[in-house]
């Protein structure tokens, strides 16, 4: 099956390197200035721009750090143990396995939460009858009673995150103050005495404060260095919701109109199920009714309720054995995130579609409160 895996992984290059720069540029200036080196021009425009932009940019600094996105990979269960992303996950290790629908209005897929020990990583999937194999695979009833450990809560904290908030605004609004205030530009700074000073000590304050808390941030392994709240993180809270409400384990297989079944592609890989559907037949040539038919295909096509592989092989069969109009066929799929996966599928090359699809991934999507 194609899935998606999501872990509790941060990059901070970016962030770091623009603190360095801001940090550097910044003390820079201060040591120039105490000492009276006047390595840079005297007061200036220039210079006063050079202060503010290094302020502001050490506010910018920690919004540069994020969640790594989990990405689309092939996943092969067998009894006892699955094999995902280069690794192999035994049932032995499992100490935690919960399900979870998928929330809110428009939303698809299962996630699958998979704990060892004090790791927990989230598999997203498109049907519930894979993550019931998952869940068979990595140790079936066990694995569902033991749902109740998994984490209530992200795994790092962010507590740090609200003052990091607070003093990151705090140098990107005061580096263009400095600016203006520096320039003589007064007309809304009057109020303030004295508001080149203020904003300018006040703004290296709060831009090296900034720059401290994140690189407090990222050393600390209990701590998340990025400020907003990514995939994984909203996997966390929708089992925590799904626990909150007492729900039980919902892998079982999802009510698909019986005209999806043949359309269906199961456990075969892509490109298997690309040939399978390009030797459909046709109403004209079809033996004892065991082709799909038109009117059927545009049907399942439209329905935002059937699966999302019956509707792109539906489209597929259109395009294919119907030569039906690509652009007629991509028009009538409301949902953007289904509409590439339709796009995908009539590729022109077979190989071409297969690569596309596995990159899609599975339709996941979901709202946590």
């Amino acid at each position: 099956m194609i899935a998606r895996v999501l872990r509790e992984r941060e990059d901070a290059r970016v962030a770091l390197a623009v603190a360095a720069i801001s940090g550097g540029g910044l003390a820079l200036v201060l040591i120039d200035d105490m000492l009276k080196v006047a390595s840079f021009s005297g007061p200036g425009t220039a210079l006063y721009a050079l202060v503010a932009a290094l302020i502001a940019l050490a506010g910018v600094a920690p919004w540069l750090a994020w969640t790594v996105r989990g990405r689309a990979t092939q996943i092969r269960c067998e009894p006892g143990k699955v094999h995902v992303d280069g690794e192999t996950i035994q049932a032995g290790d499992v100490t935690a396995l919960g399900v979870a629908r998928a929330l809110g209005e428009g939303a698809r897929g299962r996630s699958v939460a998979v704990a060892r020990g004090r790791t927990t990583i989230f598999i997203e999937v498109e049907r519930a009858e894979d993550a019931a194999r998952l869940v068979e695979a990595l140790g079936g009833e066990r694995g569902e009673r033991a749902s109740s450990e998994l984490p209530s809560a992200p795994g790092r904290s962010r507590a740090l995150a609200a003052p990091q908030i607070v003093i990151a605004l705090v140098s990107v609004a005061f580096g263009p103050l400095y600016f203006a205030a520096a320039t003589a530009s007064y007309a809304v700074l009057s109020p303030i005495h004295d508001a080149k000073a203020f904003f300018g000590l006040g703004g290296v304050v709060a831009a090296f404060v900034a720059l401290a808390l994140l690189v407090v941030r990222r050393l600390l392994k209990s701590q998340a260095v990025a400020l907003r709240r990514g995939a994984y993180d909203a996997h966390v809270a929708l089992h925590h919701q799904r626990s909150k409400a007492s729900e039980t384990s919902d892998a079982s297989p999802d009510e698909a109109p019986l005209r999806a079944h043949p359309l269906a592609r199961g456990d075969e890989p892509v490109g298997a199920w690309l040939s399978r559907l390009d030797a459909l037949p046709v109403e004209a040539h079809a033996y004892r009714g065991d082709a799909m038919k038109k009117d059927v295909l545009w049907e399942t096509l439209g329905d935002v309720e059937a699966p999302v592989d019956a509707r792109m092989a539906a489209a597929r069969v259109l395009s294919r054995r119907y030569g039906e109009e690509e652009g007629a066929l991509v028009r009538i799929v409301a949902e953007p995130e289904v509409r590439l996966r339709v796009e995908a599928v009539l590729e022109g090359e077979h190989d071409d579609a297969e690569r596309r699809i596995e990159t899609l991934g599975p339709l996941f999507t979901f709202k946590a409160d």
